[in-house]
């Protein structure tokens, strides 16, 4: 098996998931906060109160533009994203694997988070930022809002490989590891709780990724 492309999910792998969780959970409630002149705590319950009124299953759910609709805000994705990412950092382990995969492997990222959210990520931190070659949101492209089989069929499909020559790491059983593998591609569970430690296939960090690949052909 000759892996041409290292796949990686981006909240939980590339950085922590409270930049996003800022965004929803503090950056929208103050705007309802500011607009209804409301507490800022009042607000927070609102916001989640309508969150958790819509199904997760449903492609708004994860649209900004959507609930900025619902909660009468008038402001512009972008200009939120950019207030969210004061708290945005990478993983260490991320700043220093991702040069490294990317002098052998084409990284790219292959994610349920908006394109816009991970953009303005990579371009906070061009460390990273310059060695990713392409980022898929299978919600963008494909109007899904999880990844699954037709998503990393999708990504395979425009990079022009195989499934099989492309590795993608993330950190969700299924619809990282379980839905990449069932479209032919390789896939390794990132694990930092380190829980699932024991299951094989399985890394606590992007520094044990590197060293997997270094050993030689993978059997996933």
């Amino acid at each position: 098996m000759v892996i041409r492309v290292v796949s990686l999910d981006f909240a939980g792998v590339v950085a922590p998931k409270h930049f996003i969780d800022y965004f929803w959970f503090f950056t929208i409630p103050l705007r309802v906060a500011r607009l209804e002149k409301i507490p800022l705590y009042e607000a927070i319950k609102t916001v989640e109160r309508a969150y958790w009124s819509l199904s997760t299953d449903r492609l708004e759910w994860y649209l900004p533009s959507f609930w900025l609709k619902v909660f009468g805000i008038d402001a512009d994705e972008e200009s939120l994203i950019e207030e969210s990412l004061s708290v945005a950092e990478p993983y260490g382990d991320a700043l220093e694997a991702v040069p490294i995969l990317a002098a052998r492997y084409s990284v790219v990222i292959s994610t349920n988070t908006m394109i816009k959210f991970v953009e303005a990520f990579l371009d906070r931190y061009p460390q990273i930022g310059k060695h990713v070659k392409r980022v898929f949101s299978c919600i963008d492209m494909l109007g899904k809002p999880r990844k699954d089989r037709e998503f990393f069929r999708y990504v395979a499909k425009e990079l022009g490989v195989e499934p099989r020559e492309v590795l993608h790491v993330g950190d969700d059983p299924k619809h990282d590891v379980e839905e990449a593998r069932a479209a032919g591609m390789s896939a390794v569970l990132l694990d930092r709780s380190r829980r699932t430690a024991s299951l094989g296939n399985t890394v606590s960090n992007l520094f044990q990724l590197v060293e997997m690949l270094e050993e030689g052909p993978l059997r996933l």
